[in-house]
């Protein structure tokens, strides 16, 4: 497989991940609401999970900016971006 392809399949495969990531960060959000016995609390879930979605959501990004590099760049500049890329995974 050629290192332009096998970049591209990691970065998708990130987005995919970050994305199921923020579905289920939603989804305990909503557990915890029904749950939340006060206004106060209701706001602390809130402001929980905005911050955690606004923090995936910049990984999203920047992985999706990364992807258009990998598309644009030369093979000279690839193997920089699979080095940052496995940083990712680590």
């Amino acid at each position: 497989m050629a290192l332009r392809e096998s970049i591209t399949e990691k970065i998708e495969a990130q987005i995919q991940a970050l994305e199921k990531h923020v579905d289920a960060e939603k989804a305990k959000a909503e557990e915890k609401l029904a749950e939340a016995k006060s206004d106060q609390a209701e706001a602390e879930v809130k402001e929980d999970v905005r911050n955690k979605v606004h923090q995936l959501q910049a990984r999203i990004d920047e992985a999706r900016n990364t992807l258009k590099e990998v598309k644009e760049v030369g093979e000279d500049k690839l193997q920089q971006i699979g080095d940052r890329i496995k940083k990712w995974a680590s």
